[in-house]
C-alpha cells in the first residue's frame, strides 16, 4: 500500500467485516435502546453480517429505525465505551496524527 500511497498518508484499520461490528462488542447499549432486542439477536450473524443485524434491530426491535436515530441516543457512556475499541482508537489517532496535512 504503501508503494502506491505515494506521500498520502495511510493506516490499516482492520475491522472484520463492517465497522458496525463495534456496536456489537458489548450489547448492554442494544438492549436498551432496543426493546425487542433479544427477540431478534442472532450472535453469529451479529459477528459475522453486524450491518444487516442492526438493520434487523432497526426493522424489527422497537427503536430507532435509522443509524442516525440510533446514535443521537447513545449517551456519553456509551460513547466513551465505543472510542476504547480499536477500530475507533486506530481512527481517531490517524486523524490526529494527521491533521496538518488535511489542513
Amino acid at each position: 500500500m504503501g508503494a502506491v500511497a505515494g506521500d498520502t498518508p495511510f493506516d490499516l484499520i482492520y475491522c472484520i467485516p463492517h465497522i458496525e461490528v463495534i456496536f456489537f462488542e458489548d450489547t448492554t447499549t442494544l438492549r436498551r435502546i432496543f426493546p425487542q432486542f433479544d427477540n431478534f439477536f442472532i450472535l453469529q450473524f451479529a459477528k459475522t453480517q453486524p450491518k444487516d443485524q442492526l438493520e434487523v434491530l432497526f426493522q424489527k426491535g422497537g427503536g430507532p429505525k435509522t443509524l442516525n436515530a440510533f446514535l443521537v441516543q447513545l449517551t456519553s457512556a456509551d460513547l466513551e465505551k465505543l472510542r476504547e475499541l480499536y477500530p475507533i482508537q486506530s481512527t481517531m489517532a490517524f486523524i490526529t496524527n494527521n491533521m496538518e496535512i488535511a489542513a
